[in-house]
Order: structure tokens, then C-alpha cells, then sequence
């Protein structure tokens, strides 16, 4: 698409997310991000794939605010559970569990089967102290992920390297999640 046509704001987003989430380059994926918001201010995916890269380097302030941008540029969103997901992430990243909780249940009412927004419920519930809800959470998340870990979250997850999240894996394990899928580890 960028090769058709370079300034179009939909690809540099796409292509930022690429940067961030496949091939672990963040400071690509946020030169991405700024280019498509240059071309489009109004961009509302953009601002909140920006949001969710700031939540992963433990900017939470700044995350909460580029994804309340964001929901206000599309509030009928049709992937809206996707927006409220990320918003739940912004919002753990800030400490604000209260907001993450509520945004992750709003997601999960209109897509309960979005294991990241399992996983944040299940990370907010740990760090509000409600270990039982958040053990609920994680019996869930296995019905639909069986292999979860934190070595696979760790791996996958754009925030591995920061405290944000070092910080939610150590929520994860408070709600027993399984710190890899060897057969040998049943902790």
C-alpha cells in the first residue's frame, strides 16, 4: 500500500504495528505511528496503537491520554472491544486497576472470547487484591488458551523488557498462571 501510496495514514499504521508487535523494533512502530498522525491527525487507530506502545515502555499517563483520544475520535467503533481493550492497558500502565478492570469487562461483554483482554482483566483484578476474581479470569483465559505461560506472554508481549511488564508478570503469577508450558513446570 505505501508503495501506491506513501503518505496513506491507514498502511503507516499497519506497518507500525508490524514494527512493534512482529518485528520488535518500538522506536520504528512509534516513527510509524507519528508519520500516519502527521498525515492524519484524526486517525483513531493510530492514536491508540501509539497509546498501547507508550503503555508498553511504561509512559501510562501519556498512554491514557493517546487512547482516550483515540475512543473519542471513534466512539461506535466496530472493533470497539479492541479499543477498550488497549484502553484497559493504558489504564494498567497509569496504576489505575479501577479504570483497566471496568474497561476490560466492557470489552469482554461484546467479545468474551479476546484472550489480551482476559489477560488484562486477569493482571488489574491481581493488582486491585482480588486474587479469587482474577483466578476466575485465568480459568477462563485457559478454556480458550490451554498453553498460556508467562514465559509466552514475556515473549510475545511488546512490554517484555519494562517494568510495566515485568510488573504484569508478576500479577499473572499472583492469579497462577504457569510460568511456561514444559511439562515439567506445574507452578
Amino acid at each position: 500500500s505505501l508503495d501506491l501510496n506513501a503518505e496513506c495514514a491507514t498502511a503507516m499504521t499497519a506497518e507500525g504495528f508490524v514494527h512493534t508487535n512482529l518485528l520488535r523494533d518500538p522506536e520504528a512502530g512509534f516513527q510509524r505511528y507519528e508519520e500516519a498522525l502527521r498525515v492524519n491527525p484524526n486517525d483513531s487507530l493510530a492514536w491508540l496503537l501509539s497509546g498501547a506502545l507508550h503503555a508498553f515502555r511504561d509512559e501510562g499517563e501519556v498512554a491514557v491520554v493517546e487512547v482516550q483520544r483515540a475512543l473519542s475520535l471513534s466512539p461506535l467503533d466496530p472493533m470497539r472491544y479492541f479499543y477498550d481493550s488497549l484502553a484497559a492497558t493504558a489504564a494498567l500502565a497509569a496504576n489505575d486497576y479501577q479504570s483497566a478492570r471496568a474497561y476490560a469487562l466492557r470489552s469482554l461483554r461484546t467479545n468474551s472470547a479476546h484472550t489480551s483482554t482476559l489477560r488484562a482483566l486477569i493482571i488489574a483484578e491481581a493488582l486491585l487484591g482480588d486474587t479469587a476474581a482474577a483466578t476466575r479470569a485465568t480459568d477462563r483465559l485457559y478454556r480458550l488458551e490451554p498453553n498460556f505461560s508467562i514465559e509466552n506472554f514475556l515473549a510475545r508481549s511488546p512490554s517484555n523488557i519494562s517494568d510495566f511488564g515485568r510488573r504484569c508478570a508478576a500479577a499473572l503469577r499472583v492469579a497462577g498462571v504457569r510460568e511456561s508450558t514444559d511439562s515439567g513446570d506445574q507452578s
